[in-house]
């Protein structure tokens, strides 16, 4: 039969490890941070019929460390929990104009620059709930965007009229083949592709 004492050991030095992992990964989930403690008592509860292989130093560390491991899980369950601490960083603000409407949405400046650099507004449209339009309208507001060119230009004509010139995206260039370029192109396919 194996050493009571050593055996007990082996799980502090387990639940030690547990406890520690519990205590960075799972802060704030009551329900895992609680079984951790069950455990640490459960550990406890099997060590108290041995407390006499124990030295009366080591017994009463080892009561002392699981009391303090139980306090340090109780403490990570209310964490998050507890009310935050200050204000929120506002991301977002209405500003009321006084003309008819919705009202102006004024976005954080520095929130915005930065998250500019991760998506664009269509991206940015449900993070911050408003239309794309609003925060590419924001960012060039702020200098954080260069606006596009227009979409028309007014010419005035000789006879004194005015002519919208509509400027349209650009077009790649035809292809300046020669006929007889066209056709070798063709053959060359039709030798690797027979109809």
């Amino acid at each position: 039969m194996a050493d009571p004492l050593s055996n007990l050991r082996a799980a502090y030095g387990v639940l030690e490890t547990r406890v520690n992992r519990a205590l960075r990964i799972q802060l704030g989930d009551t329900a895992r941070l609680c079984l951790q403690r069950d455990e640490a008592f459960r550990l406890l509860e099997s060590a108290e019929p041995h407390h006499n292989l124990f030295s009366p130093a080591e017994f009463t560390t080892l009561q002392e460390s699981i009391s303090t491991m139980a306090d340090r899980l109780d403490e990570a369950c209310h964490l998050s929990t507890d009310p935050q601490e200050g204000p929120s960083i506002t991301v977002v603000a209405d500003s009321v104009t006084g003309k008819r409407g919705h009202p102006k949405k004024n976005i954080n400046p520095a929130f915005l620059e930065e998250a500019l650099t991760l998506r664009g507004p269509t991206g940015l449209s449900d993070v911050l709930r408003c239309h794309p339009r609003t925060i590419r309208r924001r960012a060039l507001e702020l200098g954080l965007a260069a606006p596009g060119v227009p979409v028309y230009h007014e010419e005035v004509l000789p006879d004194g009229g005015h002519n919208r010139a509509y400027t349209g995206a650009p077009r790649p260039a035809a292809p300046s083949l020669t006929d007889e370029q066209l056709d070798t192109a063709v053959a060359e396919i039709l030798d690797v592709f027979p109809a």
